[in-house]
C-alpha cells in the first residue's frame, strides 16, 4: 500500500517536472523569437542600408525635424 502511494507520488512528480520543463522551453522559444525580431529591427534601423538610402529611422528623424522647424517658423511669424 505504502509502496503504491510512493510510486504514484513519484509518477506525479515526474509528470509535473516534465510539464515545467516544457513550459520553460516554450518561454525560451518565445523570448528568442522576440530577441530575433528586435535584432533584425535594430539592423534595419541603421543609418543607411547598403544602397546608401536613408533608413526608416533617419527618414523619421528628418520628418520630425522638419515639423519642428515648421512649427518654429509659424510661431515666429505670428
Amino acid at each position: 500500500q505504502v509502496m503504491e502511494a510512493n510510486r504514484l507520488a513519484a509518477e506525479e512528480l515526474r509528470r509535473q517536472t516534465e510539464e515545467a520543463h516544457l513550459e520553460q522551453l516554450k518561454n525560451h522559444q518565445e523570448f528568442n523569437k522576440r530577441q530575433l525580431r528586435r535584432l533584425s529591427r535594430s539592423t534595419r534601423d541603421k543609418a543607411t542600408d547598403s544602397s546608401g538610402e536613408k533608413s526608416f529611422t533617419e527618414r523619421r528623424r528628418a520628418r520630425r525635424e522638419a515639423r519642428r522647424e515648421a512649427r518654429r517658423e509659424a510661431w515666429q511669424s505670428e
